[in-house]
């Protein structure tokens, strides 16, 4: 009987909440593509940005952001669930780990030209990424001796 790997609990459980998120970011980028996809002199988009207080070219940044978040945390939670109890790949979670924290970064330098930064967000997203590559760092420790 195969022993199971030190990182699998917290792989599958935070790679079922990324997939989530996921789902949600991707979507919502996507709507948000809509919008920019009826253009600037559409009334709905200016009453949206007059709304939000912000430009077209924010919008689209942050639709774009949202998409590629989400595509990213749909595939580190399929990865997490999927290879949470195979140490032998644990690099590959370490990578889309790594993707997760470089867009979160990416994402508040984003905000900080915007103006928008506050520390609490920086510390709550990363929350995840963090534990998903403690179970991926555990899960690659015991690459020698789970099999």
């Amino acid at each position: 009987m195969r022993k199971r790997a030190p990182g699998d609990t917290m792989l599958k459980m935070v790679g079922i909440l990324m997939l989530v998120l996921g789902i949600f970011m991707a979507f919502g980028g996507a709507g948000s593509l809509a919008l920019v996809a009826k253009g600037q002199s559409e009334e709905v988009v200016r009453q949206y940005l007059t709304d939000n207080q912000i430009t077209y070219g924010q919008m689209l940044a942050g639709a774009v952001i949202s998409c590629v978040a989400g595509v990213i945390y749909l595939a580190a939670g399929i990865g997490g669930v999927k290879y949470s109890n195979r140490p032998e790949k644990a690099n590959q979670c370490i990578v889309l780990g790594v993707l997760l924290v470089a867009e979160i970064i990416l994402e508040v330098i984003y905000n900080i030209v915007l103006g928008q930064f506050q520390l609490y967000t920086i510390v709550s997203m990363l929350a995840l990424p963090l534990l998903y590559l403690w179970g991926a760092y555990r899960n690659k420790q015991a690459q020698g001796s789970i099999l």
